[in-house]
């Protein structure tokens, strides 16, 4: 039977949406089938394979720019490959691996353990040093504590306990802690925050490219645009940090997601203060708990100093031929929950 890598542009948006449906949650496969032109920046950049008349496997890109040793660079965040099971071990992914690797744009990703050794058995670079920080508000409101079982369960909610009495005395201190230098904006412009990071990026320092169209298009034109909250500290015209967030709701409650934080991060103090406004306004919004992705170490620093105090491990991944990025990509770097797919649907 005919196999075929067919763009997503070139398919029957009731046959893609069909095989979504049955391929991924009900949830995320309405998200895509809602937004995921806007998610991929375009149906180009999504693909299937064909064996007959059927789509048997899907994936995508999410086209990016990321400044590396002072420069921007084009990338390819790499997301949502599956196989239909009926289709598996007949060597259809390796497909969508020529396809995407042999584009020149660097490929990146957050690999989970099995997928971080995987990668890099096929030439990747993994990145280890990353981390999923919380901030914990009401530790037996929790997805942790509330899902676990058995033995964990048990552990789980003392452990809850215990971090309760600290959680009820550090609300109360964020909540009655006053500062001038710090505001939420309802309609921020793009330009506003493409400034801060034309001041204050690293040389040395990957991270993703933060010009005026990556805001209009990852923010400012997001169909969850009410949805996200802007704060910036110092100077009006010319703020010394911005940060992002997104409110999360399930069964457990609420959580608030730092989506975007950039800044002067030499600045220890100006960025302790901004990551506790944000607390206390998780705290008024009856959030759970605040969640970041980090890979800086002053930042770091910062979040466990701004009550970040619960950690699990994160991984970077990175592909490219050219050996000057290899290296930069291995070294220092600021990745956010809003690269990739971290953010995609809540």
């Amino acid at each position: 039977m005919k196999i075929k890598l067919e763009r997503a542009d070139n398919i029957s948006r009731i046959d893609l949406n069909a095989f979504l449906k049955q391929n991924f949650s009900a949830s995320k496969a309405s998200f895509l089938e809602k937004h995921g032109s806007w998610w991929y920046g375009g149906d180009r950049n999504r693909w299937v394979i064909l064996v007959g008349d059927h789509i048997a496997a899907y994936c995508a890109v999410i086209p990016a720019k990321v400044w590396i040793n002072n420069q921007s660079e084009s990338a390819l965040w790499w997301v949502d490959l599956v196989v239909a099971p009926q289709y598996r071990g007949q060597g259809l992914q390796s497909i969508f691996d020529r396809e995407i690797l042999q584009r020149s744009e660097i490929k990146l990703g957050f690999p989970n353990e099995l997928a971080a050794k995987i990668h890099r058995k096929h030439g990747w670079g993994v990145l280890e040093e990353l981390s999923a920080l919380m901030l914990p508000l009401e530790p037996l409101r929790l997805k942790q504590v509330r899902e676990a079982q058995g033995a964990r369960r048990l552990f789980y909610s003392i452990l809850g306990l215990a971090l309760s009495a600290w959680a009820r005395w550090y609300k109360f201190r964020l909540l009655h802690k006053h500062t001038n230098c710090i505001r939420e904006i309802d309609s921020p412009s793009a330009e506003l925050l493409a400034g801060v990071f034309a001041r204050y990026k690293q040389a040395g320092t990957c991270t993703t490219q933060r010009d005026e169209a990556f805001f209009q298009q990852r923010y400012l034109d997001s169909p969850f645009r009410d949805q996200y909250r802007f704060y910036v500290s110092g100077q009006a015209e010319t703020p010394s940090h911005y940060t992002i967030t997104r409110q999360a709701q399930d069964q457990n409650g609420k959580t608030l997601r730092i989506l975007d934080f950039f800044g002067d991060f030499q600045d220890r103090y100006a960025t302790r203060e901004l990551l506790r406004y944000v607390g206390s306004q998780a705290v008024k919004q009856q959030a759970a708990a605040v969640t970041a992705l980090c890979s800086l170490p002053e930042l770091a620093e910062s979040l466990r100093a701004a009550g970040f105090i619960i950690k699990a491990k994160a991984r970077f991944c990175w592909f490219s031929e050219r050996k000057e990025i290899k290296t930069a990509l291995a070294g220092r770097s600021h990745w956010t929950l809003g690269d990739s797919d971290n953010d995609e649907a809540l």
